[in-house]
């Protein structure tokens, strides 16, 4: 039934010009007969073999898959594992989080990506604990998460692991280092590798590791064995904080 229904589906698109708008879904036909539609997928060109597992998509491609969405100039798509390969403005969307890229292998069945070049996350909201359909807009504002390259998980709650000239901001606080973990919920990041955390305010702090809630904003730093915690606080008399 599954090689059917890709014959079928080639066979019309081809008849209509492989140059036109064409849309598909692709993806086990067990699933797509059933409840859990795989992945839909919509561009301007298709080609592959009814007898392979393996697609090349290209021109204005869009992938979607329950809340997920991924936009690319290229996609090379294996329906039997669901991985995706994007090149070329890369652009993915899932409920408060928007990420960007050179290049992302999607893996659809983990829920999990992998960015690489020019990788910048900037997600709003995320999943409650417990509760995959309850959004939490983030009281502290946005995070935005920049970095050389970047594994995100978006099943609850949403975990980043990012590496290489890693840069996470939100409001007024700006932090530096190798490499970053984020969770969503409870929502928090983990630093390490020549950490610096810096203020508007002027304030800066260069440790070794650093785990900050960012939530309640509370953090906690620490050395290395070759290293001491810098800090450097500025004093606003006029505010009367730090």
């Amino acid at each position: 039934m599954k090689k059917f229904f890709f014959l079928l589906f080639f066979t019309s698109l081809f008849v209509f010009n492989n140059l036109m708008m064409a849309s598909a879904v692709i993806g086990e036909q067990g699933e797509l007969i059933g409840d859990n539609i795989d992945v839909k997928i919509s561009a301007e060109n298709f080609s592959g073999q009814v007898t392979s597992d393996e697609f090349h998509i290209w021109g204005n491609v869009r992938l979607e898959k329950e809340d997920a969405t991924l936009q690319a100039d290229d996609v090379k798509f294996n329906s039997k594992t669901n991985i995706a390969v994007a090149t070329g403005n890369v652009y993915f969307t899932q409920i408060g989080t928007a990420l960007s890229g050179n290049s992302v292998t999607v893996e659809y069945k983990k829920k999990k990506g992998i960015w690489k070049g020019n990788v910048k996350l900037v997600q709003s909201k995320a999943p409650e604990k417990g509760d995959e359909k309850v959004e939490k807009t983030f009281k502290g504002g946005p995070v935005t998460i920049i970095a050389d390259s970047l594994e995100f998980t978006w099943m609850e709650p949403n975990k980043v692991i990012a590496k290489g000239k890693v840069a996470a901001h939100q409001k007024d606080k700006h932090i530096y280092g190798d490499m970053a973990t984020y969770i969503s919920y409870p929502q928090n990041i983990t630093l390490q590798g020549s950490v610096r955390l810096t203020r508007d305010d002027g304030s800066s702090m260069e440790c070794a590791k650093l785990v900050m809630d960012l939530d309640t904003h509370k953090f906690q730093a620490m050395r290395s064995s070759r290293s001491q915690i810098k800090v450097n606080f500025y004093y606003d008399k006029k505010k009367k904080n730090i």
